[in-house]
């Protein structure tokens, strides 16, 4: 799906036996993507959303979008998970809750950011509920920020929980085992500059407490962070600079050992 720097609204397919790419389709309702977020259903559909555009529901069946009744503000640069429950939680200036079943939203007041949240992480933790981290206000001329939010579903509430130690947007959040999370890199300048950064740091949602981690080979951006089958995180690409349209991507990749840091 497109993104920065030109925005586009094509799609492409993924064939892993011939490990090949194909046409897939061209968005029903929005003239361009940017800083969307897309996530797999349980029936093999594809919930877009973001990018300033209605959310929009890919079949790979038929290769088609469809238009999704949504009644709110489109929101740009968004982030969404799948609860335990099945329902996808979407955040950003606002919650937005969506039911596959109904194909129905609803919105939960987002009082722990009340002035937009853009280019932030979102993790569900291990007892269901979710935690949003750092991130772009857009009220504040995209100045990154340290917060971290914890939704619960159970009660449908939004609240800050904690901070990071440094303030982040563009970064990376891998959920360890015990829940720990492992925050790395990211925008950490004010946004007339935004460089990226090779810091890392552990926040535990239990304890609400923030630790420095190691730092990176090299300051990165837009990154990828996954976690591995042997406990060890796989970090690879991303930018030096989110601005640098295209001159300062990076095919480097590193690998991280974790241990315990948060006593």
């Amino acid at each position: 799906f497109g993104v920065r720097p030109s925005e586009m609204h094509s799609s492409e397919i993924y064939d892993p036996a011939t490990r090949r790419f194909s046409p897939a389709a061209i968005s029903s309702t929005a003239p361009d993507l940017d800083r969307h977020d897309a996530i797999l259903l349980p029936d093999g559909k594809v919930l877009l959303h973001g990018g300033f555009n209605p959310p929009e529901l890919f079949d790979p069946q038929t290769l088609t979008y469809k238009a999704i009744d949504y009644p709110f503000r489109p929101l740009a640069a968004t982030a969404s998970v799948r609860l335990p429950n099945g329902q996808i939680l979407m955040t950003g200036g606002s919650i937005a809750i969506y039911d596959p079943p109904s194909n129905t939203f609803a919105v939960s007041p987002n009082t722990a950011r009340p002035n937009g949240l853009m280019d932030h992480e979102l993790t569900v933790l291990s007892d269901g509920r979710a935690a949003t981290v750092g991130g772009t206000y857009y009220s504040y001329a995209g100045d990154p920020s340290n917060q971290v939010d914890i939704y619960d579903p159970r009660t449908n509430s939004n609240r800050p929980e904690g901070v990071l130690s440094w303030p982040r947007s563009w970064h990376r959040v891998t959920r360890l085992p015990g829940d720990l999370l492992f925050v790395s890199g990211g925008e950490v300048g004010p946004s007339e500059y935004e460089w990226a950064t090779e810091r890392t740091e552990f926040y535990d949602p239990q304890l609400r407490k923030s630790a420095a981690g190691p730092f990176m080979r090299v300051p990165r951006t837009i990154h990828t962070s996954t976690l591995l089958m042997d406990g060890t995180v796989l970090i690879t690409g991303g930018y030096t600079n989110v601005n640098c349209k295209g001159r300062c991507g990076l095919s480097s990749a590193e690998l991280f050992i974790p241990a315990q840091p948060v006593a």
